[in-house]
Formats: structure tokens, sequence, C-alpha cells
């Protein structure tokens, strides 16, 4: 049996511009090949929807079907003057003959020159296509979405810390990861931690410790490559001169003869709780964390002992028994009715 071997591959479309942002949403590069619509394209493909049938690459030896370019944001009064650059284009056979470029606004050129520039009089998102042809008469095509504006966006700036309040000297983490720029990347975090220092760093995370009393607000300003900035909003920051103990505080509860306990409910009024630390008498059982489990036998009686630190290094204790009889709980109700005579209710007293 014959085989015929197609040796001649089609180039490959690559070009970048400059001066004009881009949606760097994947789209397909694509030439001569059956049409397929939007719906039955496979799940791996990554495109944009042109609104109309996608042309997939046939044979073999085509080039790569997700292609992306990246541009430069950079903005500027109409009309703008945008570069566009193909150079990296590839051939495996023969040479690129040809450049093909519909830049979207209804204009278009045909050249051999691998850079060239094209000049937009209105802003607005522009689909714009290069076609190359090689010496063998192979066609590949490329398209993108791009934005032409004149007028600068800037980066959002987020900042958190924690913690947000307690004794001095207090160790606080800042955090701006959340801060973000739609169209160029943040190279530089400004934290200002409102006690007059500051810290300038390509990182979004920094550490600050206080030593004074008082309340400070620390922000947080980005700067992107271009050099657009923004700053967050304030972030106040409490500084006691004495340490609140922290609460400790936990429920637990009894399925058979597993017992749950959860000190979630434990807090910090001036800071955060760093330690939790389990004792359960007669088990010989220590934990850590928020969270504890053990087994009990059916009637045996446990006493079971949480202590929390906060970050400050103060420490408190609560204890509760588990099993065995526990002890009724009194509680009344009293109203005075006259000024030497009151009335009480024991109705709400229980037996746990």
């Amino acid at each position: 049996m014959n085989s015929v071997v197609n040796l001649n591959a089609p180039p490959i479309a690559v070009f970048t511009c400059f001066h004009i942002t881009a949606l760097t949403s994947p789209l397909l590069g694509y030439g001569t090949g059956p049409n397929l619509d939007d719906d039955e394209l496979p799940p791996s493909y990554g495109y944009v929807d042109m609104g109309g049938p996608v042309a997939l690459m046939s044979g073999t030896a085509g080039p790569a079907l997700a292609t992306s370019f990246t541009t430069a944001s950079t903005y500027g009064p109409l009309p703008l003057t945008v570069e566009f650059d193909a150079s990296a284009s590839t051939s495996s056979t023969g040479t690129i003959v040809e450049d093909r470029y519909e830049f979207g606004d209804g204009a278009g050129i045909s050249t051999n020159l691998p850079i060239i520039t094209h000049t937009y009089d209105t802003v607005g998102v522009r689909t714009v296509t290069l076609e190359i042809v090689n010496s063998e008469g192979l066609t590949a095509q490329t398209q993108r979405l791009v934005n032409v504006s004149d007028a600068p966006i800037s980066p959002t700036s987020v900042l958190s810390a924690s913690p947000r309040a307690g004794a001095i000297p207090l160790v606080v983490e800042f955090n701006a990861t959340m801060s973000f720029s739609p169209l160029e990347e943040i190279v530089e975090y400004r934290f200002q931690f409102g006690d007059g220092t500051e810290e300038v760093s390509t990182s979004p995370v920094a550490s600050h410790t206080y030593t004074s009393l008082g309340i400070y607000f620390a922000s947080v300003t980005t700067v992107t490559m271009s050099g657009r900035t923004s700053t967050s909003a304030l972030v106040p920051i409490s500084l006691f001169g004495l340490n609140q103990l922290p609460v400790a505080s936990f429920s637990c509860t009894k399925t058979g003869n597993s017992v749950t306990c959860d000190a979630s409910g434990s807090y910090d009024l001036d800071g955060e709780i760093v330690d939790f630390v389990w004792e359960v008498s007669a088990l010989n059982l220590t934990a850590t964390g928020s969270l504890l489990t053990f087994e009990v036998a059916e009637d045996q009686t446990v006493f079971v002992r949480l202590s929390v630190t906060d970050n400050s290094g103060a420490t408190s204790m609560k204890e509760k028994q588990i099993g065995g009889n526990l002890p009724p709980l009194a509680i009344l109700n009293c109203r005075i009715e006259l000024p030497n005579r009151a009335s009480c209710d024991p109705a709400l007293s229980y037996d746990p």
C-alpha cells in the first residue's frame, strides 16, 4: 500500500504589538481546513467566540492551534499609533514572504516587513488579524482582541493586617496579595505603617513591629510597570499598654462513647489566640488545636481542661465534666415586690 506524506508544513503566525492593551484570553490560530461551529470545537481548545465558524488547521504538520500575544499597556491621546511586531513568526518549510494585517477598524495592509505601525483614531475593542504567507504558498492566521484606549487604568490596592490590635510590642503581618492590575504587572509595593515608617518592596507581604501606644493607620501603594499607582484604604492598628487575657470557651457533644469538643468560641479582645492545649483527666491525654475527639467508657467520668494562649503570651483556662452525674444548675429569676420583700422563681433551673 502506498502512502502520501505531505512534507510541506504551513508557517506559524506570531505577532506582538505595542501601545495597545490586550485581552489575554487564548485564541485559535488557524489555516485551511474544515469549518466547525463554535459549539463543535473540542473542549481542550481555548478560543473567543468570534460570532461564526472557526476554520481548523488541516494536515498533521500544522502549527500549534493555541496562540497568544502580549502588548505593552501604554496609553495616549488619540490618534494613537500602535506598533505591531510579527518578527517571531516562523515557517518550518520555505520562507515567510508576506504579512497581511486587518486592524479591526476597516483598515488593512499587506507587507513583507516584520514590524509595522497603525494609527487608531477612535477607542474601542478591535479584532486584529494577522495572516502570513510563505514561499510555498501556504498560509496561517492568528486573531487577537485588543482594546485601544486613551484613558489610563490604575491598579487596585487591597491591604489586610493580622493582628490588628494587641499589647506592645506588637508584630503585625501585612498582606497586599489581593491587589491587582487589570492590564500590567504590579512591580512595587510601598507599605506605610502609620507610625512614620515605611517599607518599599517587590513582595506583596511585609512585617512591622509597633513599639508605642496608640492607634495607627496603615496603607499600601502599588506601582505598575508604567508607573501608575493607587493607594489602599487605611487599616487601623490599635496598641494597648496592658494585654487583656484571652477567653477560653468550648462545648462538648457525646455520641455513644465518642466525645468531640470544639473551642472555636474562644476569643481574644486585643489580639488573637495562637495556641489551644487540651488535657483530659483519667485518660492521660493531651492534644493541641481547636478541636478534640476522644473515647470514654460508658459510665466513665472525665474532666476536660482547655488552655488558650494569645499572641502576647497571656493564657486562660476552662474545665468541664464529661460523663457521670453532673450537679444540677440552680437558676433563680427574682423580682422585688416590696421594699423588703422579693419573690424568686427557680423554674429555669435544670440538671445537665
